[in-house]
């Protein structure tokens, strides 16, 4: 047989097969779709991977859906298959598909939620914590258990190890507090533990050994701890001296300062509500967020170191509102939260109401006035707010967390919501916790839902 012949049926060959597998092409079948989260205005930045795989399993096609949300998967033969999208964040429910010959299957748009827990790891669970402090050798916890006779006594836990086991701590001093308000490590090394029923505590040594701090002998419970400086603090107590003009029924606390690290105190002054946040902001002036039954919360500022307290100017309508949490972000600028009201008595009101959802104000004269930060909803408490590089805010709402990707001028929601309250949410070098009060959460910073997800309009 010549060569010619030869290359004939060659070319016949490569004919035959080349027109088969078009014919076969024919016969395949593709699947597009469009996955859209269920937020308006945010679009995936994580890829789900979405696939086709037979009932038994095994995955025939597969595609990672565009940044748009936009899919399209094959070819694959005719016949019935599962659609499947894989993503640790993302969830869309699998659905039964049957493809004809040739088919080009259009799902249209597929409804997904962002499942934001997923990169949240559970440190630590226990029934009522109020308090979290790091350090670079420990985590510290603090808050309160009720015995089967309705008796509340502190608790205080701490793990040695970044990601150590927690250990309960027992301090004999402490012995007979019904819980502990508040565990802070000041920047010159101290611990302090705040408690009610005993005053509050120092540790000069890790926690090792505890002392009462040297408070008037009426202080017995202890609220917030603030270093200005090293070795000058403020500590807000519960309650009033005996001989303090103030109306008698009204909740009051006292103002303490120290500039010896704690071996003397002197007595500021009084502040006229349940104090629950105190700042001092980068001019110098003082601010206490407040709660209070009577309606005398809010926030008051301080041009005298505590002395002397004037209400700050709020957006609200009803202007009982309750503070949850006050920080200072970057360039001065103060961000606050509020409590619901739904849960506080009107008795001593004279006819006002509480408001019941929570808020977001933030104000840029330090703390003079204040405005609503961004749009708002009908929240839950807002007692947690931090803020995280690349202009993103996150805070609490109740039992979830709210996100902004400009600086607070939206917020949006993600996932389910986490099985108890958020208490605070605060960052160490480079990890993000949330405290509830049933558990300590945490997360990388390089792993929060708006890495995985981003605003678009």
């Amino acid at each position: 047989m010549g060569l010619g012949a030869v290359l004939s049926i060659a070319s016949v060959f490569t004919f035959s097969l080349g027109w088969q597998m078009w014919r076969d092409s024919l016969d395949q079948a593709y699947v597009s779709g469009m996955l859209e989260i269920q937020i308006p205005g945010w679009l995936l930045r994580d890829l789900p991977d979405v696939r086709i795989a037979e009932p038994n399993g095994i995955v025939r096609a597969r595609s990672m859906a565009e940044q748009s949300g936009r899919f399209r998967i094959g070819p694959v033969a005719p016949g019935g298959y599962v659609l499947q999208i894989h993503s640790k964040l993302v969830n869309c429910s699998s659905r039964s598909i049957t493809l004809n010959k040739g088919s080009n299957y259009d799902l249209g748009t597929i409804l997904c939620s962002v499942n934001e827990r997923a990169n949240w790891t559970r440190r630590f669970e226990h029934s009522q914590l109020l308090s979290a402090t790091y350090t670079e050798n420990a985590t510290w916890l603090t808050g309160f258990r009720t015995s089967k006779e309705s008796r509340n006594s502190y608790v205080l836990f701490r793990a040695s190890e970044a990601r150590g086991k927690f250990e309960e701590v027992v301090v004999p001093i402490a012995a007979g507090a019904e819980r502990g308000s508040f565990i802070t490590a000041f920047k010159t090394g101290e611990l302090l533990f705040g408690t009610y029923g005993k005053g509050a505590l120092i540790s000069n040594d890790g926690g090792a050994q505890w002392e009462p701090l040297r408070l008037p002998d009426w202080v017995k419970s202890v609220r917030i701890a603030l270093e200005r400086r090293p070795g000058n603090w403020l500590i807000v107590a519960a309650g009033i001296p005996d001989n303090a003009e103030v109306p008698r029924g009204v909740p009051t606390d006292t103002l303490f300062e120290t500039s010896d690290f704690g071996q003397s105190w002197t007595e500021i002054g009084q502040l006229p509500a349940t104090t629950t946040s105190l700042v001092e902001h980068s001019s110098g002036r003082l601010l206490a967020g407040s709660e209070s039954v009577y309606g005398t919360g809010g926030i008051m500022i301080s041009e005298d170191g505590g002395a002397t307290w004037l209400k700050a100017k709020l957006p609200f309508l009803n202007a009982t509102r309750c503070i949850g949490v006050m920080k200072e972000l970057r360039a001065g600028m103060l961000v606050a939260g509020t409590l619901r009201g739904i849960g506080w008595k009107n008795t001593y009101l004279d006819g006002g109401i509480f408001e019941q959802n929570g808020a977001i104000i933030c104000s840029t004269d330090g703390g003079i006035t204040w405005k609503y930060l961004g749009n708002q909803s009908q929240w839950g408490n807002i007692q947690g707010v931090a803020e995280l590089p690349g202009n993103v805010l996150v805070a609490s709402a109740g039992d979830s967390l709210i996100w902004s990707t400009d600086d607070g001028q939206s917020w949006a929601s993600f996932g389910k919501p986490f099985p108890s309250w958020i208490r605070d949410i605060g960052i160490f070098k480079d990890t993000i916790y949330i405290l509830s009060t049933g558990e300590l959460l945490e997360s990388s910073l390089d792993k929060t839902i708006t890495r995985y997800a981003k605003r678009v309009n």
